[in-house]
């Protein structure tokens, strides 16, 4: 307990966190979806925090132009699985924190039994067709939600309890819509970190139960002209997912 007062002392000393933020996010049990550009802060600053469980689905292998943003991985981990390596990383850097690798892709046929026993879903995922099962699932177990996207300059996070939902903001997008974004338009790596530090902050403010994250939030980042904004999120009615 005393060396675990220390990890986490500089973020035991906000205001309104303390022993009992800790205790809830040592207890939690988090799914992260992906472990590319987003996925890598997301993860690390949840294992940092003591999130006590992380399940990480990822069924790609590390690329040598995966590292220039994904900085989970080392060039030794070129051709190995992401959520191993990762497992690895998250492993060296804290090991309070229980990490399960799973080398799968999610899709709509196995996502319920993914994400079913968590406490917050964080999808990172760069393929929409993944993004859609992860938001049907999530809406099917009411779990919560924390999804983000990002490609060029922009990146936009969003947080979901059920109602509004990712096919309320998006009905008519189709599966590989922008599967090829960040090859097709480029993107630097501290684009994504940004995006995904955000991802992260939401996710420990919502385990340990501080700060005001509202369901339905968009946040959008222009990274190019440094300018953010955040939109409400409105309920489709006809939704063919939340209604």
């Amino acid at each position: 307990m005393h060396d675990q007062a220390q990890r986490y002392a500089r973020q035991m000393i906000l205001p309104g966190f303390g022993d009992t933020a800790q205790a809830r996010l040592r207890t939690a049990k988090v799914a992260v979806v992906g472990a590319g550009g987003l996925g890598s802060p997301v993860l690390y600053y949840l294992a940092a925090a003591g999130v006590g469980h992380i399940t990480l689905i990822d069924g790609d292998r590390v690329a040598l132009s995966n590292l220039h943003r994904q900085i989970l991985f080392e060039t030794a981990d070129v051709t190995h699985f992401k959520a191993e390596a990762a497992q690895q990383s998250l492993n060296d850097l804290n090991p309070d924190c229980e990490v399960s690798s799973i080398t799968q892709m999610l899709d709509d046929k196995n996502a319920t039994a993914l994400l079913q026993g968590h406490d917050l879903v964080l999808d990172t995922s760069d393929r929409v067709a993944t993004r859609l099962a992860v938001n049907r699932a999530c809406v099917t177990l009411s779990l919560p939600l924390v999804s983000a996207a990002v490609a060029g300059w922009h990146g936009q996070v969003y947080y979901f309890t059920g109602q509004p939902c990712y096919a309320c903001l998006y009905p008519d997008i189709e599966p590989g819509t922008d599967d090829t974004a960040c090859s097709e338009a480029g993107i630097l790596g501290s684009t994504a970190g940004i995006v995904g530090s955000w991802q992260a902050l939401w996710a420990l403010q919502l385990l340990a139960q501080v700060g005001t994250v509202s369901p339905g939030n968009m946040l959008i980042l222009d990274a190019n002209a440094a300018q953010m904004r955040h939109v409400k999120i409105e309920r489709n009615p006809s939704c063919s997912v939340c209604s």
